[in-house]
C-alpha cells in the first residue's frame, strides 16, 4: 500500500467507477472494518480480514476516492 501511495503522489484520478457489494461496501471499504475509518490518509490502504474472499486487499482510502474529480 505503501509503495502504491508514493507512486499516485497526491495526484488526483480524473474518474473512479465504484461498484457496490451485497453488504453495502465498495472499493472493499466493508461496513465496521478499519480501513473504511481510515478518513485522513490519502492514497492506498491494505485491508486484511475481508469478511468475503479475497480476505486481504489493497484499496483506495475514501480521501482518495472523494478527491476524485468525477465518480
Amino acid at each position: 500500500a505503501a509503495e502504491y501511495t508514493k507512486l499516485l503522489d497526491g495526484r488526483v484520478f480524473d474518474l473512479i467507477i465504484l461498484g457496490m457489494g451485497l453488504d453495502g461496501h465498495t472499493a472493499s471499504l466493508f461496513p465496521g472494518h478499519d480501513a473504511a475509518l481510515q478518513t485522513t490518509q490519502y492514497g492506498y490502504v491494505e485491508v486484511d480480514g475481508c469478511p468475503k474472499p479475497p480476505p486481504r486487499r489493497l484499496t483506495l482510502t475514501l480521501p482518495t476516492i472523494n478527491a476524485s474529480k468525477r465518480k
